[in-house]
């Protein structure tokens, strides 16, 4: 279930640990999150535990867009929050959560986008500039 994010050359990437055949070389800046969500547009969690939280997500694409999703106003469960992925237009090839609970959040200055949530009652945002 763990994917992997790394950032090599300025490129943000994201892999499904079990399928890479090499790692990351040496000096990219990467890290592990638990559980990958999707992998090639399939739901990856197969049992609901029911526990609800709000989500911080990354997902690519086919054409290897990155996508940064946050359930702010309601509360999913890892396995709702994978069928969801799974049933959307983008059809991810790779998903996975990267939080759960009150320190979800998000906020961004880039243009043209004009996006803050802060909600979160500890401050872990992710912030774009």
């Amino acid at each position: 279930y763990t994917f992997a994010v790394w950032i090599d050359d300025g490129d943000l990437d994201i892999g499904y640990i079990p399928s890479m055949t090499t790692p990351p070389a040496p000096n990219v800046a990467a890290f592990a999150s638990f559980p990958t969500l999707v992998l090639n547009d399939q739901p990856m969690v197969e049992k609901d535990s029911g526990a609800l939280a709000r989500r911080t997500m990354l997902a690519q694409d086919a054409a290897d867009t990155i996508y940064v999703i946050v359930t702010e106003s309601g509360e999913l469960s890892l396995y709702e929050a994978a069928q969801w992925l799974a049933a959307q237009p983008e059809n991810f090839t790779v998903a996975g959560n990267l939080d759960g609970g009150p320190s979800t959040g998000l906020s961004t200055a880039a243009s043209p986008w004009d996006v803050e949530i802060r909600s979160a009652g500890v401050p872990n945002v992710l912030v774009a500039q």
